[in-house]
């Protein structure tokens, strides 16, 4: 018997993320429409689900010293995705995620830049603001609404609108962005699976500084983040069952341990060879268990539709 999977919920602005939610407040109310006003997006969301893009995704199975991932560095190659509605006197609600770049093959016509990210945050902040619209009869509550990349680069906060929904794998809960033309760091990806027993690197993101012996570096939004060495520890079927690699098996779930804390949901599992494998997305216990284990999307799926 298997239990569900526990989505891990978005982690609030803390701390230093003031200026953020200042920034994010003030982009509700200007005169104009935020350009990634959020009704706009989620109707993209709907449309677009399992569209294949045009702009393939290169296989990166061992990147090149430049690309790969360096886990030792603070430069994480990963955002934050934050959805917001202004609900008027209850105030802005936000949901969050963590997400990364990706760059599609040399070649492709349309130069906006890719980022990926889970899907559950953008379905979160439409039931919030269903919610509010139902209770306060408030029908236009999409037009102070909005979502943003918020990055660090050269040690500045960088805050970009969202464009547009480019595709969707929703069995995945994979959502993938244009942001336009960014000087984002893409990270490579690879759709080949790690085997179960291999070490490899979630990016980890807490509210708070954890107490432990591993390094954890201040992040965008007040929060922390760590590369976290973890073990894979199975894959599992559309159906909760066992899947192996290296079979014909269908890898749709993807078991490591430790288990991610709140806020990691969207952002990138590497592999020894600094290429992205697969994507966080939560926690879960299976029956009989007594621990904890995190849970993610092969990178494969990524390839469905890029």
């Amino acid at each position: 018997m298997q239990s569900f999977p526990r989505f891990i919920p978005p982690a609030l602005f803390q701390r230093s993320s003031s200026s953020s939610c200042r920034d994010i407040a003030a982009a509700l109310v200007a005169d104009q429409h935020p350009p990634g006003e959020l009704g706009r997006l989620v109707r993209e969301y709907e449309q677009r689900s399992a569209t294949v893009l045009r702009r393939r995704l290169p296989i990166e199975h061992i990147p090149c010293p430049a690309r790969k991932v360096d886990v030792r560095s603070p430069d994480s190659g990963s955002v934050l995705i934050v959805h917001a509605v202004d609900c008027g006197q209850a105030g802005v609600k936000k949901t969050t995620a963590s997400g990364f770049a990706i760059r599609p093959c040399p070649g492709s016509s349309d130069e906006d830049t890719m980022v990926l990210t889970c899907a559950h945050t953008l379905e979160e902040i439409v039931q919030i603001a269903s919610s509010h619209s139902k209770s306060n009869g408030d029908k236009d509550v999409y037009s102070r609404s909005g979502s943003w990349v918020i990055s660090e680069v050269d040690g500045q906060l960088a805050m970009e609108p969202l464009r547009s929904v480019l595709s969707a794998v929703r069995h995945a809960d994979i959502l993938l962005l244009s942001v336009g033309r960014s000087p984002l760091r893409t990270l490579p990806v690879s759709p080949f699976p790690a085997t179960v027993g291999s070490t490899v690197y979630a990016h980890f993101v807490s509210a708070q500084k954890p107490e432990s012996d591993h390094q954890w570096f201040p992040w965008v939004g007040g929060t922390w983040r760590t590369w976290m060495p973890c073990t894979i520890t199975g894959y599992k079927d559309r159906r909760g069952r066992v899947a192996q690699t290296g079979t014909y098996d269908e890898l749709t779930q993807m078991m490591f341990y430790p288990a991610p804390p709140p806020g990691s949901s969207g952002g990138p599992i590497v592999n020894e060879s600094g290429t992205v494998v697969g994507v966080t997305l939560g926690s879960i216990r299976d029956y009989g268990q007594s621990r904890q284990q995190g849970w993610g999307v092969p990178a494969q799926d990524i390839y469905e539709v890029s």
